[in-house]
């Protein structure tokens, strides 16, 4: 068995975190509109779409069009970037229980 001392900061590194603070100091200071909100998941994708729990909390926060499905809008969001509408309060808190917490868990 390896010690689990070689998985600490192998998942979500100590630069994952500092960008983790850095992302969410940014968002949270920001008026809640759905630009912003569109923002803030096209920046966090780049890090964290293909993580457990990214799927559900974007599903969550976003109210899509009639007609147009989660796949839809994940294959290509910027078709939709003025159609939707975005909580950023609750991607942010998703976000954070969803995915985040999940990762640094996974190296404890």
């Amino acid at each position: 068995s390896i010690p689990k001392s070689n998985y600490k900061d192998a998942i979500f590194s100590v630069n994952d975190e500092e960008w983790w603070k850095y992302f969410q100091e940014s968002y949270v200071k920001m008026e809640t509109t759905d630009s912003n909100g569109f923002d803030a998941i096209q920046e966090a994708s780049w890090k964290l779409r293909f993580w457990d729990g990214w799927r559900e909390t974007v599903a969550a926060s976003v109210l899509l069009p009639k007609g147009v499905s989660m796949d839809d809008f994940g294959t290509s969001p910027f078709l939709y970037q003025d159609q939707v509408q975005v909580n950023l309060t609750t991607f942010l808190q998703l976000l954070e229980i969803n995915v985040v917490l999940p990762l640094k868990h996974t190296q404890d």
